[in-house]
């Protein structure tokens, strides 16, 4: 009887043994899967706007950093990104950061552009406070939406949204979403 229990003691730490190697195997071939998923970085979603590709963007009056109000289609004259952030969010701090550590540029975020227009939907004290932790420089021009004007009149469904515009306004392309690794 002894013999017996011997044998399949050793056969269940065998059994084990086995079981133990199959599943560090099996959790190494996952890590090598989540490294390989975490290293593709998707590229920005198209946005679904109500202006579409190839039309006018609908002008829109905001108030600037200076409290002013102005047209945004004073703008116009050369090739602009509007780029709309919302406070709060964890991409368009990435955004903000960016246009700050790049403050001689007039296209800080190489959308082949002559010059960057921030659009700060929400809360305007909050946004100043957010611009001001990412260092935006005061030649970047800032107009703030707190009534979310932008948002309807443009369809624009999240931030951050960056809106390429011609000379004469027109919309060329349109994407909502930043990852640094775009740059």
């Amino acid at each position: 009887m002894t013999g017996i229990w011997l044998i399949s003691y050793i056969a269940l730490w065998i059994l084990f043994l086995i079981l133990a190697v199959v599943l560090l195997l099996t959790v190494r071939s996952l890590s090598v899967v989540v490294e390989k998923l975490q290293a593709l970085q998707p590229g920005p979603e198209p946005l679904a706007t109500t202006v579409p590709i190839g039309e006018m963007l609908p002008d829109v009056e905001l108030r600037g950093r200076d409290d002013v109000l102005r047209s945004l289609h004073s703008f116009g004259g050369t090739d602009t990104a509007v780029v709309v952030v919302s406070p709060g969010c964890g991409p368009c701090r990435d955004v903000l950061a960016e246009v700050g550590q790049h403050p001689a540029s007039n296209d800080p975020l190489h959308l082949r552009v002559e010059q960057t227009l921030l659009i700060c939907v929400g809360e305007a004290n909050e946004a100043a406070r957010e611009l001001d932790q990412a260092r935006v420089p005061a030649s970047v021009p800032v107009f703030f939406d707190p009534e979310n004007k932008v948002k309807s009149l443009w369809g624009i469904q999240g931030t951050p949204t960056m809106i390429v515009l011609t000379p004469d306004l027109q919309v060329v392309h349109a994407s909502a979403g930043f990852t640094p690794s775009h740059m």
